[in-house]
């Protein structure tokens, strides 16, 4: 198997698949589903971002004190 999710003992393992292989994957998902995928890669390359953190960070103090993020912020954060 070149990829996918694999048992073991009752246990799952996820086995490494190559990039063509996830660009084909991708392929077949829906636009929806693509723009979703976009945003986890975009949040993924900027995990370890100083600035990303202290916005996500504020951004969830504001969420804590009541306030709510506004479409605007999100469609910035997670930009493409």
């Amino acid at each position: 198997m070149i990829g996918g999710i694999e048992k073991r003992n009752n246990s799952q393992y996820v086995l490494p698949v190559t990039v063509d292989e996830l660009k084909r994957q991708i392929e077949k998902t829906s636009p929806e589903e693509r723009l979703a995928l976009a945003a986890y890669f975009r949040h993924v390359t900027r995990k370890d971002d100083p600035a990303y953190q202290a916005e996500l960070f504020r951004l969830n103090q504001e969420i804590d004190e009541g306030k709510r993020v506004s479409l605007d912020q999100m469609l910035r954060l997670h930009e493409v």
